[in-house]
């Protein structure tokens, strides 16, 4: 567990054994959008990456009702995301 910008907590984003489901993207956006820290943010990004297809989905289907600097913020892990996928 990393400590994050100030009263910011990564609950699990730095331990590789932990793959988030529907459940938990919300609250990784959540975290992500308070993350002043570049670091902090790129570990938050890491751990949504690791959700792939299924992280994928969840951003998918909120993207359009999305607000715009949330709307960015799905936009960069789905196309993270999708670069790491075979076509």
């Amino acid at each position: 567990m990393g400590v994050a910008s100030p009263g910011v907590t990564l609950p699990r984003c730095d331990d590789p054994g932990f793959t988030p489901g529907r459940r938990d993207v919300p609250a990784l956006l959540e975290l992500w959008a308070r993350c002043a820290e570049r670091d902090d943010a790129k570990r938050v990004v890491a751990a949504l990456m690791r959700g792939e297809q299924g992280v994928a989905a969840v951003l998918l289907r909120g993207l359009a009702q999305a607000p715009g600097a949330e709307r960015a913020m799905r936009l960069r892990v789905l196309t993270r995301i999708a670069q790491r996928l075979p076509l």
